[in-house]
């Protein structure tokens, strides 16, 4: 986006998917797990910011990297990839849609959740969670915070004040377990 008098980039507030990334690992590792899979949707900018977070993050440990398995609209259900995984897993879905059909997957199969697989979201979606079998565990997005602080800086900009050069990034607020 950009404005139309200088082409510089519009004013924004958005989420750190990076940072929801890291937060997801740390969630994962403060539990104790060695094995871990990431699901991925490569079209989109979020998903890979969100990977990237994750990967970086377990990368400072000295577990064995992630799977990181990509969806796709060709290959929407990849789920059968963590089968052939070591368990107990955790595995990490960049949105709460992707973790609900990745549960559901899982105990099709007659694999105990979060025993065996442990999974969790990003958004911690009601809707989702209420057609889940099991609750979803997620990480919690700063929405009022993004928000709060849009209004804020459309505010500073109004009376004058020189918008940033880059987006306002706002961090995950935690995860619901």
């Amino acid at each position: 986006l950009t404005t139309h008098e200088d082409k510089q980039p519009l004013p924004r507030v958005i989420t750190d998917d990076l940072e929801v990334g890291r937060e997801a690992a740390e969630y994962f590792l403060r539990r104790g797990f060695r094995s871990f899979a990431c699901l991925h949707w490569k079209s989109w900018k979020f998903s890979e910011l969100r990977t990237q977070g994750f990967l970086e993050r377990l990368a400072e440990g000295d577990h064995p990297p992630p799977t990181v398995i990509e969806q796709s609209e060709e290959n929407q259900f990849a789920f059968n990839k963590v089968l052939e995984l070591p368990r107990p897993l955790a595995v990490f879905a960049v949105t709460d849609s992707i973790a609900r059909r990745h549960i559901d997957s899982l105990l099709d199969q007659n694999i105990h959740v979060p025993r065996e697989v442990a999974v969790l979201g990003v958004d911690d979606d009601p809707y989702q969670n209420s057609l889940c079998a099991l609750p979803l565990s997620s990480v919690k997005l700063g929405g009022k915070s993004v928000g709060a602080m849009a209004a804020e800086l459309a505010w500073k900009i109004a009376r004058g004040e020189a918008p940033p050069k880059s987006p306002i990034l706002v961090p995950p607020v935690g995860v619901a377990s």
